[in-house]
């Protein structure tokens, strides 16, 4: 072959050079001219082999973070995911050109598997130019913006990151290893990506257990694009924030675009799990009026059973920003608690003693979170786009991945129900003139105009996770992404607790590691996060928690990367703990402390106690004031030469006060924000060193791992464990259905319990809400008409089930929907090789009743509100109110009147009778020809 190739060579040279004449190319027959196409294919293909050295690919996991001036290294040849089904899980794809041609708009072609939809998206980067001071972040362009693929370009010697999303059905989807190519084409050349996806046996719900406020903004919106956005367009904004688990929150508007019945439905049913009611006023007059406002919204969310999603907010950050407007707050939270005892009251703020009965649910800054507050009243988390990446994360666009994904794990181990972030759209408005640009991510600033101070916050792209493109719609980001996911990782914690509940009261030997396992990761926080229960790890706090938190701005840091900062008010702020201590040593407390527009005193205090932690002897060190200057710190010392007798402990306070003297009215206006910056304390017992908690502040509130392997290792350990445990609990269900009597089932609602619930059903897992103890209104939408069992219940309009309590729903994954109520599943069905399962959750109507019937092939003698008995011979009706009455008869029947010896053909199988009511007939039944 080697031969005949080279001979084919030389004769496409001497054709192309030599002009040669058809006397000279006769024996240039079809088999060399078949030889020669086969060369130039050869040569193609060889010509593509060399190519793919022009440009190539890699693999990285998403919490990947990419700059266009780093060029990143390593990556995998193949995309590897694991993932349950109604789940989406991405990965970044970076195509680099090592050419000097540019790449235009490289071609995804990928394999199609059932179950299974796949999106690509080109990575735009945004210019960053001042990382905050705690991220270790560089300047640079970060890639963000994601657009679907088609519209980019990786010009010679850059590189440029794609997104692809992985979604797995949760119904029509087999769990399992799923296998298929991503093919990229780029000038001529093309490469193939395997990817193996590993379909987990366990199904993630619609609506997050983790309650998501995420508010949007439509104002900001459309101050960008100058314009009102059309239904069209604000419908898809919505979908596009449930795509990735953030219902589209009114938060700060009236929400008119919102508050409509079928937006409303649309986004309940598409997994929105908090809607907020907005009130507030500075006077009663205000505050009642804004309350008369919300009735019509209030109306319609109740008349689709939404008032367990539904939230009363007013008030932002009262404590925090406006202490003089509590007494207001009460007064409006108490009235319309009066009016609506069934919706819970938020409040961003933490549990204050001045709100307690007020507020049912305290949103909490992380700074200001203590676990232990979430066991005493319902809290849920909320950051505030600071530069503080080891107290309290964000998603900044210079923090890294797997701080944006790990903060909703977080929510888990501090006990937080809900999460509430402020905005996600904020920069839009800064942005108004990019509004004609092609790629608003070329000119993107980072930052927005606060509506309240004027001022530019440069937060870098805190409150700001979707894009503007050129029509009127909105791009995600990469971060956004990324918080997707970690909704969904919450959301294996929560199916891991199930599983546990399921199988922990008396599990199998094989159960027992598995369980114990699941339990250990329930329960301990790892290395994945730490998390202080005070303001300053190690410390105690002596004041409001917003007056201490832990600072890494290089103008107050002496040394490492924090310091502990107060702010000081007329009464005295301190942070302090206790040490053991003994009678007859001498003690020596110092700390290196400055100050900025203080006009009281930062100081030492050292204090002697006995075993009731009475004073026996206390030294106070000198007071710093004023300003010391950026980075001037001075050290200060509290002395005690003796300790007398009875000393049990040592308590160390760091000091901080505004006034010395009693302050005046003009002392406490118009005056600076006062602080005060303690850093390196020591102290010393008879000369030797004493060992104190964080002495240099370096511990951070909120520690969340910096390793992305950890993070998702942790998460496929849960994946795992739940795949057993799941597959343990449905072949246990498998055996305990086996056995179950086949008609109907009759049990004490008062002591039925989850494992009878679901030997009873064959539907697990059934469980009343947490969140509805008290009984209400329940509308229960059809949201499968086809079936035989929901056919005669269509009737369009939805269904009042009266007053219910407790409220069951079915959770599994196995059971086809029907009907829904408050987003869950009411009416359910489940079918085994042997027998059905039909579930209802709410009390049965006559059109549910004749659909059990007839999915069952039992047949139906008449669909009328009447008395109706049938057997082989007879067919009695009494009528319960006057009309037409269709009976019908099985088939090969012929019916007559025995009072009037009428006869209904055979032909008629179904016949109509007008009948008043209170009236009795009875019909012979014969086989045809008797």
């Amino acid at each position: 072959m080697k031969k005949r190739l080279r001979c084919a060579v030389l004769m496409a040279k001497g054709l192309s050079t030599k002009g040669t004449s058809m006397s000279r190319t006769k024996y240039f027959n079809l088999s060399c001219l078949r030889l020669f196409l086969g060369l130039l294919g050869a040569m193609s293909a060889s010509s593509a082999i060399a190519g793919e050295l022009t440009w190539r690919t890699a693999i990285f996991d998403n919490l990947q973070t990419f700059r266009e001036e780093e060029t990143p290294s390593g990556g995998a040849g193949a995309i590897e995911l694991s993932l349950a089904r109604g789940e989406t899980e991405g990965c970044w794809l970076v195509v680099y050109n090592n050419s000097d041609e540019v790449l235009q708009s490289p071609q995804f072609v990928i394999s199609s598997l059932p179950g299974v939809a796949i999106k690509v998206y080109a990575a735009g980067s945004i210019n960053l130019e001042k990382p905050g001071q705690s991220t270790n972040a560089q300047p640079g362009h970060y890639f963000d913006l994601l657009r679907p693929a088609g519209w980019e370009e990786v010009k010679p010697g850059a590189f440029r990151p794609y997104w692809l999303d992985f979604s797995v059905a949760g119904e029509n989807c087999e769990s399992g290893p799923k296998e298929g190519t991503v093919t990229i084409r780029a000038v001529g050349i093309e490469q193939s990506i395997p990817f193996r996806l590993k379909v987990r046996n366990f199904i993630l719900p619609t609506t997050p257990k983790l309650k998501i406020a995420f508010a949007t903004g439509l104002g900001w919106m459309e101050k960008y694009y100058g314009r009102q956005l059309t239904p069209t367009e604000i419908r898809a904004h919505q979908d596009l924030m449930l795509d990735h688990r953030l219902g589209p929150l009114p938060m700060w508007d009236d929400g008119e675009s919102f508050f409509d019945r079928e937006t409303v439905r649309h986004c309940l049913d598409r997994g929105m799990n908090v809607v907020l009611l907005k009130c507030g006023g500075k006077t009663d007059e205000q505050s009642d009026q804004s309350l008369e406002k919300l009735e019509p919204k209030i109306a319609l969310l109740e008349e689709l059973g939404a008032l367990d999603r539904t939230y009363l907010f007013g008030f932002d950050e009262i404590v925090m920003c406006h202490p003089e407007l509590i007494p207001q707050l009460r007064r409006t939270y108490g009235k319309f608690h009066e009016r609506h005892p069934g919706i819970k009251r938020i409040n961003t703020a933490w549990p204050d003693e001045r709100l307690k009965g007020a507020v049912d649910i305290f949103v909490v800054p992380v700074a200001n979170y203590v676990s232990e507050t979430s066991r005493q009243c319902e809290t849920w988390w909320y950051s505030v786009g600071s530069d503080r990446l080891n107290d309290e994360p964000d998603y900044r666009l210079d923090f890294p991945g797997v701080a944006q994904r790990c903060f909703f794990i977080a929510d888990w181990y501090v006990g937080a129900t809900g999460h509430l972030y402020w905005a996600v759209q904020r920069e839009w408005p800064t942005n108004a003139a990019l509004r004609e640009a092609a790629r608003p991510e070329d000119g993107w600033q980072l930052g927005y105009i606060s509506s309240t101070s004027g001022k530019r916050s440069d937060d870098n792209g805190a409150g700001n996770l979707f894009y503007p493109d050129q029509a009127g719609g909105m791009l995600p980001s990469a971060r956004v992404k990324r918080i997707r996911d970690g909704i969904e990782d919450y959301e294996y914690l929560v199916q891991l607790q199930a599983a546990v509940d399921r199988l922990g009261a008396t599990p199998s030997a094989e159960m027992v590691e598995p369980l114990e396992q699941a339990h250990r990761i329930l329960t301990e926080k790892s290395d994945i996060i730490q998390f202080s229960n005070s303001a300053v790890p190690g410390w105690n706090v002596r004041g409001p928690r917003s007056a201490f938190n832990l600072t890494s701005h290089p103008n107050a840091v002496r040394t490492g990367e924090r310091a502990l900062r107060i702010l000081p008010e007329a009464e005295a702020r301190a942070v302090f703990q206790e040490l053991p201590a003994q009678p007859g040593e001498s003690y020596t407390v110092s700390a290196w402390v400055k100050t900025d527009d203080l006009p009281g005193a930062a100081k030492i205090l050292a204090e002697l106690l006995d075993a009731e932690s009475r004073v026996l002897a206390a030294a106070d060190s000198a007071g710093i004031n004023g300003s010391t200057g950026p980075k001037n710190f001075f050290k200060l010392i509290a002395d005690l030469p003796v300790a007398p007798h009875g000393t049990t402990k040592l308590r160390v306070s760091l000091v901080a006060r505004k006034f010395e003297a009693p302050a005046t009215d003009a002392d406490l206006q118009n005056n600076p924000l006062a602080k005060a910056f303690f850093e390196d304390v020591s102290v010393k017992a008879n000369g030797r060193e004493v060992t104190l908690k964080n002495p240099d502040f370096e511990i951070p509130l909120l520690k969340i791992t910096d390793d992305p392997n950890r993070l998702l290792q942790f998460r496929e350990q849960i994946g795992d464990l739940l795949d057993q445990l799941t597959g343990a609990a449905a072949a246990g269900e498998k055996k305990n259905t086996a056995s179950l009597p086949k008609p109907f089932f009759l049990f004490d609602a008062a002591r039925v319990v989850d494992r009878e619930f679901t030997d009873i059903t064959g539907a697990w897992q059934c469980r009343s809400a947490a969140d509805n103890a008290t009984a209400r209104e329940t509308i229960q939408e059809i949201t499968d008409s086809k079936h035989l069992l929901s056919k005669p219940s269509t009737s369009g309009k939805p269904e009042k089930a009266g007053l219910v309590a407790p409220f069951f729903y079915a959770t599994d994954p196995a059971a086809q929907t029907l009907a829904k109520a408050a987003g869950q599943s009411t009416v359910a069905v489940r079918e085994f090789p042997e027998w059905s399962s039909v579930y209802f959750s709410l009390p049965l109507t006559r059109e549910w009743l004749l659909g059990l019937c007839r999915y069952a092939g039992a047949h139906v003698y008449s669909d009328s509100y009447d008395v109706c008995f049938a057997n082989r011979n007879y067919l009695l009706l009494h009528t319960s109110q006057a009309g037409r009455k269709n009976l019908a008869l099985p088939a090969g029947k012929t019916a007559e009147d025995l009072f009037t010896g009428e006869s209904i053909p055979l032909a008629q199988q179904s016949f109509f009778v007008d009948l008043p009511a209170g009236t009795t007939k009875i019909y012979k039944l014969r086989e045809d020809g008797q």
